[in-house]
């Protein structure tokens, strides 16, 4: 009997992949029957590193294109003192990098590592087009500086303050919602308990780290170029396409992952058992306190009985 191709879902209680499945006979004993050898659709070794070489240096060129020389455009458009402007960048970059552990807690506990990503980075996205936007429209940045040398510059300040603050604390969520997720959905695609597997996990890895340094390069030389030479809307214009463009290369292959079942959270788990004890502890110590009141013995004296002896 020739084998057969059957089209079925491979789910286990971690992952869910769709996967073509071969089945054909096997005789074990005089016994025939059947088996079945899921073989997914999402090649880890050649999907995820195909991943890691597109999407990992758009996400990396996007970031660092703007964080590595935000400082000049802060000091020369923004009217920053050196002081506020390394202060800013300083909180931009720390905020974003702390928010990865956002991200790594979410898509770990409540949704996918996939999810998570095309989410934060259609966020970055949306920081993106704001510090573009301001960047190319003058009238949302402060005014020239004036000709006199003894004339400070007036810093930014408002609305136009606001609006710079929010184009980078969004661009800040969206990116530490990508490096929460990115890495763990590469190492989802792997099956720890195959020798195979874990090779090609160690291959990702080097991967990953190969990309994510070869976006770092474009963006500080290439990216940095542009800002300095042609100006800061074409550099965060080139932030804002890379981003955008790492959404549907990304979103190519989603009916190929291997997805993560979320399972909760153990810091939710340990959060009810702590709000369940003490109201437990705080429904015993109402319940005993009539109890208490009950059993008390009375503090007033009874009188003595007629006829009684008195001392």
């Amino acid at each position: 009997m020739p084998p057969r191709r059957i089209k079925t879902a491979a789910r286990n209680s971690r992952y869910a992949c769709v996967g073509n499945a071969t089945a054909g006979p096997h005789i074990v004993a005089g016994v025939m029957s059947v088996t079945t050898t899921v073989m997914y659709k999402c090649d880890p070794v050649h999907l995820c590193i195909r991943d890691a070489a597109v999407v990992e240096v758009l996400e990396n060129l996007a970031f660092l294109a703007n964080a590595s020389n935000l400082v000049t455009y802060l000091m020369g458009f923004m009217h920053y003192s050196p002081a506020q402007s390394a202060t800013t960048v300083t909180n931009f970059m720390g905020t974003a990098f702390l928010l990865a552990l956002l991200g790594g807690f979410l898509s770990d506990a409540f949704f996918t590592t996939y999810t998570i990503y095309i989410v934060s980075a259609f966020i970055e996205f949306v920081g993106l087009v704001i510090l573009t936007v301001q960047a190319r429209t003058r009238s949302l940045m402060p005014p020239a500086c004036a000709g006199a040398a003894a004339a400070p510059c007036e810093p930014v300040s408002g609305a136009k303050k606001a609006m710079l603050f929010a184009g980078l604390y969004v661009t800040a969520l969206g990116v530490g919602g990508i490096k929460g997720s990115l890495p763990s959905h590469g190492a989802e695609q792997f099956d720890e308990r195959a020798p195979r597997g874990r090779t090609a996990r160690s291959t990702f890895f080097n991967y990953y780290v190969f990309c994510l340094s070869c976006g770092a390069l474009i963006a500080v030389t290439f990216a940095v170029w542009v800002e300095d030479n042609k100006g800061w809307q074409w550099g965060f214009g080139i932030s804002t396409i890379a981003i955008l463009l790492s959404i549907p290369v990304f979103a190519a292959g989603s009916g190929m992952y291997r997805n993560k079942v979320p399972t909760g959270s153990p810091l939710t788990v340990i959060a009810k058992v702590l709000v369940a004890a003490a109201l437990a502890g705080r429904g015993r110590g109402t319940a005993a306190a009539p109890r208490a009141r009950a059993t008390a013995p009375s503090s007033t004296a009874r009188p003595a009985p007629r006829g009684a002896p008195t001392t």
